[in-house]
């Protein structure tokens, strides 16, 4: 898209990846968007749905209950490297379950922040009320911490496994256990997989061709589902190792807690295998009650600029959004939710916003 001044006064140009939907005027209906809206019926989800919706957070706890008890066999066992690997696993489910799926004023309030970083860095003049308090609020360095793992957070989950994985071959060498050796370059590769492919939906008008590029589409479509297979692989020779330890030394009860360990990696693993890399879940992401709330903020800063430049304004405010996974929703369909925010508000009291317009307080 091409850059566009977004008001003489505010000399702002917004450049924003993606198609967004050109001139829609304020009275454009669903059905001539060609969007069609379908509700959710809460009564049909159950804990299936439920699961995969929080399926991150999920791989998260079955991680912290799964690397205690790892780490509880390794104490024991006097395999301090393991004990360590298993140190690095309980961050990881730490970060999982604490920014795998967070609760959706989390959400709100995190995008809320980054769009009004965006629309600072645009000129874009933001008024100062308690609607656009995120929106104003200038964050420090936790916050840059916690919104970059708000954002990434299966990407430093996989950090941590890479080192469990290096944990895991190191003591294999040490003591010359060879289960374990292929336990540890399983959990390596697959944390690898879903650190470093990118996740790309196929592109339907150009669907991949023979058995090596439908192989290929496969892993980039889920990269995380190939993260959770070979995980889920690789507790075979982590049971393998356990066994072998109670054979070694039945009286050394570590093989207990190894066992066990299998258990909540298998959990978390399936987990794991079903989520999406852009969000922390299978599903669609915000709940229609935040998105309602985020477009009803970014419609009261669209109202508070002059009539001239708040359909382009609108637009590239879709546009930015829509690259927010964690909304759920495409640039039209964001479009569509801030005309119709817009228009309420309009409606709604339009003395009121007509004159604080005019008079540029808003």
């Amino acid at each position: 898209m091409a850059n566009q001044e977004i008001g003489s006064d505010n000399k702002a140009f917004i450049d924003v990846p993606g198609n967004i939907p050109q001139n829609i005027p304020m009275s454009a209906s669903l059905d001539e968007l060609n969007v069609s809206v379908v509700p959710d019926d809460p009564h049909a989800r159950g804990l299936g749905d439920a699961l995969r919706d929080n399926s991150l957070k999920a791989a998260g706890i079955g991680f912290l209950f799964a690397d205690a008890a790892l780490f509880t066999s390794g104490m024991m066992s006097g395999q301090l490297k393991e004990a360590s690997g298993a140190v690095a696993g309980w961050t990881a489910g730490v970060i999982g379950a604490r920014y795998g799926r967070p609760k959706q004023e989390k959400q709100l309030a995190h995008v809320e922040r980054h769009l009004g970083e965006y629309l600072r860095t645009q000129g874009i003049e933001i008024p100062k009320d308690p609607t656009t308090q995120n929106l104003t609020k200038q964050g420090g360095v936790m916050d840059g911490i916690e919104s970059f793992l708000y954002d990434n957070p299966s990407q430093m989950m996989n950090v941590c496994y890479s080192v469990l994985g290096v944990q895991f071959m190191r003591s294999a060498v040490e003591h010359n256990k060879k289960a374990l050796l292929v336990s540890g370059g399983l959990l390596l590769t697959g944390a690898l997989t879903g650190l470093l492919v990118h996740e790309r939906k196929p592109d339907p008008e150009n669907p991949p061709q023979g058995v090596l590029q439908k192989a290929l589409s496969w892993v980039q479509e889920k990269p995380l589902r190939v993260t959770g297979t070979l995980f889920n692989v690789n507790q075979i020779f982590l049971a393998m190792d356990a066994l072998h330890e109670r054979k070694v030394n039945p009286a050394q009860k570590s093989y207990i807690f190894k066992l066990l360990a299998v258990a909540g990696f298998t959990f978390g693993n399936t987990m794991m295998a079903m989520t999406s890399k852009s969000h922390g879940g299978g599903g669609s992401g915000m709940e229609e009650a935040t998105q309602n709330k985020l477009a009803e903020t970014a419609a009261h800063v669209i109202n508070s600029q002059p009539q001239e430049v708040q359909d382009s304004l609108m637009e590239h405010i879709a546009g930015y959004l829509a690259t927010q996974s964690s909304i759920g929703m495409n640039a039209k369909e964001i479009s569509v939710l801030l005309h119709t925010k817009l228009a309420e508000m309009k409606a709604r009291e339009p003395a009121l916003y007509a004159m604080n317009a005019q008079a540029g307080i808003y």
